[in-house]
């Protein structure tokens, strides 16, 4: 985590803490570490469900992977090959829930969703970005 926050800019910096990343990134990391059964079996509300398929896992794992990488709160680092599902899925794995969704089309078929998601806890808010591209 400090390798991330070391390298960023003050603005940069403060989006990093405004995300959450701290917070997020030990869940990813707990994920990673664990594997999905474990991490149900210590998670609050049981995520990610026993009912998820293995692409549900799959994008979960990816976007875990990539949030270990830093990606996902700056729109010029968004998460990549989640899908839309994908990544609503895992931010529902963190207990965020999605309260606006704002689309910037880059051309045919590419897009980055920008979400604020609000925790289902402590009602606080965060913003991530998702770069979609259709084939």
């Amino acid at each position: 985590m400090d390798k991330i926050a070391d390298n960023l800019c003050e603005d940069h910096l403060r989006q990093f803490f405004e995300a959450k990343f701290p917070y997020v990134m030990t869940k990813a990391n707990s994920y990673l570490e664990d594997g999905p059964e474990k991490y149900r079996l210590n998670d609050a509300f049981g995520l990610p469900s026993d009912q998820s398929t293995k692409e549900d896992l799959e994008s979960i794992k990816i976007g875990c992977e990539q949030i270990m990488d830093g990606k996902g709160f700056l729109p010029e680092l968004p998460f990549t090959n989640l899908g839309v599902g994908g990544f609503y899925g895992l931010f529902h794995m963190f207990h965020f829930k999605s309260i606006k969704r704002k689309t910037k089309r880059l051309g045919i078929g590419k897009m980055i969703d920008e979400i604020t998601f609000e925790h289902i806890v402590d009602g606080s808010q965060v913003t991530y970005f998702n770069f979609i591209e259709y084939k």
